[in-house]
């Protein structure tokens, strides 16, 4: 767009200013300053980027307004949150009674992902079923794995297992992990993405802004 074209865009914007402000005071009535702002922007779609005859002009949608199409930012943020709609194949570890808990919300496939198998030391739990899975022994993790292919896995196991497992999870394919164990689980591979859950901080998170929310 040249100079000559700009003078002539910021006249016409000109123009819708003054008109929007004698409008409003002939009505005695309205807001002027979000059409005031916005006549720039007008001005450039309408007749420069739509390429709008006024002799022939075409009609066509345009929405303005303050704040949001909330049907389209709902859509973009599922998108962000959750792709396409495909569920992360998930594994749980460790399915005592917080890998129960965890399992329980990590099984409603609103929340994007898709538990498909959990993992426990203990013989006792071994063909249990748990949130729709079956408990599988230790052993069979990288068989299973190596058959199903997971990318996440919970961990609800103690500090010492975590960390002995971590590894062997990675080489198997994992490529995120929920963390729910007492440790900072720091993993070396750049392409895998640790979440750290601290249930213990965050009670203790809890009661400390209940007795210092007035200090």
């Amino acid at each position: 767009m040249n100079s000559i074209q700009k003078s002539e865009l910021k006249a016409i914007a000109l123009k819708i200013r003054n008109d929007i402000i004698e409008q409003v005071h002939s009505a005695k009535s309205g807001h002027p300053g979000g059409s005031l702002s916005i006549a720039d922007i007008i001005t450039y779609l309408y007749f420069k980027e739509m390429e709008i005859d006024p002799k022939n002009p075409k009609y066509l949608k345009v929405i303005w307004g303050i704040g949001y199409k909330v049907d389209v930012l709902l859509t973009e943020i599922g998108k962000l949150l959750f792709g396409n709609g495909e569920l992360l194949p998930t594994v749980l570890i460790g399915a005592g009674r917080l890998g129960t808990a965890v399992s329980s919300f990590i099984s409603r496939d609103t929340n994007g992902y898709k538990l498909i198998a959990a993992f426990d030391i203990n013989p006792a739990l071994e063909g249990k079923e748990i949130s729709g899975v079956t408990i599988r022994p230790l052993s069979e993790l990288e068989s299973f794995c190596a058959a199903h292919k997971p990318v996440v896995a919970v961990l609800c196991v103690p500090r010492q297992s975590a960390m002995d497992l971590s590894d062997e999870l990675v080489r198997l394919g994992i490529q995120g992990f929920w963390n729910f164990s007492h440790y900072d689980l720091s993993v070396v591979y750049p392409q895998v993405t640790v979440e750290n859950v601290h249930l213990g901080d965050s009670l203790m998170s809890l009661g400390y802004r209940l007795r210092n929310h007035d200090e």
